[in-house]
């Protein structure tokens, strides 16, 4: 049986020119800022992310970018937490912040009262939970990729043919829609 491999991680510069290559939504509201979905495809990739904001590192990432709507980025959200807790973040200001069972996992692990083996098996759950949700958020962004270009077709498709009609009723000398 062959295991997935995790890829070594991409280099800032990969991973702007992936983000730029994508197209940007026509239904994305302008001037909103678009933090896109980690592409996460092997748990390695998942832990390396975790275990380095554990240690207040920053593991750069490639995305997907985000349609008409902003979906939630587990990993990235539990990232940016392990990191503010790396900073110094108290017990209680950490509390505030879990809106997730995910948050909370983490929240566990960090300030809970355990030995070493129960901090390691939650640190385990916590990079086998958050590859899940991750895989779930994916899917879900896919699957709005896919709405989306209908949606981008059928409005493409709509202006073809009204810009067929005007052309038409110009030949006929016919003035469509106030022009």
């Amino acid at each position: 049986m062959s295991r997935i491999k995790t890829p070594p991680p991409p280099s800032p510069e990969q991973v702007k020119k992936h983000f730029q290559a994508q197209e940007k939504s026509v239904f994305q509201k302008p001037y909103t800022r678009d933090p896109g979905v980690t592409i996460v495809t092997t748990p390695g990739e998942v832990s390396r992310i975790i275990d380095a904001a554990r240690q207040g590192e920053t593991v750069p990432a490639f995305k997907l970018r985000n349609t008409d709507e902003i979906l939630p980025d587990p990993v990235a959200r539990a990232s940016d937490l392990l990191q503010k807790a790396h900073s110094g973040m108290s017990r209680d200001d950490f509390a505030a912040l879990v809106a997730s069972p995910l948050d909370e996992q983490c929240r566990l692990a960090l300030y809970g009262q355990m030995s070493d083996y129960q901090r390691a098996q939650i640190w385990q759950r916590i990079h086998k939970q958050a590859f899940d949700e991750q895989q779930a958020a994916l899917a879900e962004a896919h699957r709005r990729h896919q709405l989306d270009q209908k949606k981008t077709d059928q409005l493409l498709k709509a202006r073809s043919l009204q810009e067929r009609i005007a052309d038409a009723a110009a030949k006929r000398g016919k003035v469509v829609d106030g022009e």
